[in-house]
């Protein structure tokens, strides 16, 4: 059986142990962002009482009611800490609701509730700062929802893979919806090209290991100290891009630590940022006594970035260490290409308009 043969018997045993329906929820009106998440919240419990242990949700919110979403994940997390029990969530970001946008961009999540909010709003307050965007003609599509982690959740991986391959619309389905595409983890990376031929045969990838690898170079670092999980660890996720860019690079000795700290994060659990620039210290101590001087520290893990607070920058910056945030990193590459999207969507109208004037 070829490759595609067996993604495509995947794909249609899918669709028989499935239930495939997506439930919608209500856009906001005038209620409170507390109020409509709380009422979300109640709809989603309602769904699982009814023997729909994973419910996919479907909503769309226009860009200044962003807040709802991160609110609604916050309750998420909070409710339901195991990472299984909680639901998929399709998000369309998009002035008109019922409108396809011109430029779209697709983000897969699924790292955390948490953490994909949190990205969702760095991209969408970011691009509301440019004045010359229009939300008029782009749209921002992301794709929530947690990974199968363990075989005795295979009826829970089949609904993904065909929550995923729906949402790309993939080779087996047509043309795609999506200009390109992005995964919003670090560890995910390891699986672009699988993600690639399933879901998005028709999009372009933005690999944003790759990027934030280039932007690290470009600060010239003397180390760095490279914290992730430990899947992205033992498959050495960032090792060939590092030494592209030739950048000398360390992993913590202490692996166990960072990963209990990205798993209570995960978890809608408070970890004490103190606890983290703690470990840190010790993790370059430990380099500088074995000839290792690290000088940029960098988080390749989304969850990580849950953890450090605003003045976890000074905090570092006193022990002479410049804290590197991949969240961060990711947020500005994403919004970057939904802008140049419309940017050049915007000069094809306009040579077009001037070509028919021509006439």
């Amino acid at each position: 059986m070829t490759i595609k043969q067996w993604l495509l018997a995947l794909f249609f045993s899918c669709t028989v142990t499935t239930k495939l329906q997506a439930y919608l929820l209500l856009t906001p009106g005038n209620e409170s962002v507390d109020s409509w998440s709380q009422a979300q919240f109640k709809k989603l419990q309602k769904l699982r009482q009814q023997g729909n242990n994973h419910p996919f949700l479907r909503l769309y919110l226009k860009p200044d009611q962003i807040g709802y979403y991160v609110a609604f994940q916050k309750l998420i997390a909070e409710e339901l800490p195991e990472e299984i029990d909680r639901p998929g969530i399709w998000l369309s970001v998009r002035q008109k609701y019922l409108k396809r946008p011109q430029s779209n961009l697709a983000i897969i999540g699924g790292m955390g509730p948490l953490a994909d909010a949190d990205l969702t709003r760095r991209v969408v307050l970011k691009l509301n700062e440019r004045k010359d965007f229009s939300w008029q003609s782009s749209g921002l599509e992301v794709l929530s929802m947690p990974p199968p982690r363990r075989v005795k959740h295979w009826r829970y991986s089949c609904k993904y893979f065909y929550k995923l391959i729906s949402f790309g619309e993939s080779p087996f389905l047509g043309q795609g919806n999506f200009d390109r595409y992005a995964l919003a983890s670090n560890t995910a990376h390891q699986y672009a090209k699988m993600v690639g031929v399933l879901v998005f045969n028709f999009a372009e990838f933005i690999n944003l290991v790759e990027r934030n690898t280039r932007r690290l170079k470009s600060l010239n670092p003397q180390g760095a100290l490279i914290l992730g999980t430990s899947q992205a660890a033992s498959s050495q996720l960032y090792k060939p891009y590092l030494a592209a860019y030739n950048i000398p690079f360390a992993m913590p000795r202490r692996q166990s630590l960072f990963q209990h700290m990205i798993y209570e994060a995960k978890s809608g659990a408070l970890v004490d940022p103190k606890l983290f620039h703690r470990a840190v210290f010790d993790e370059v101590r430990w380099l500088s006594e074995n000839q290792f001087n690290v000088s940029h520290v960098f988080l390749a893990c989304t969850e990580l970035s849950l953890i450090k607070t605003e003045d976890s920058y000074r905090v570092l910056q006193e022990h002479d260490l410049i804290l590197i945030d991949s969240q961060v990193l990711f947020s500005e590459h994403l919004s970057d290409e939904l802008y140049q999207l419309d940017f050049n969507r915007q000069q094809q109208q306009k040579l077009l308009e001037n070509e028919m004037m021509s006439y």
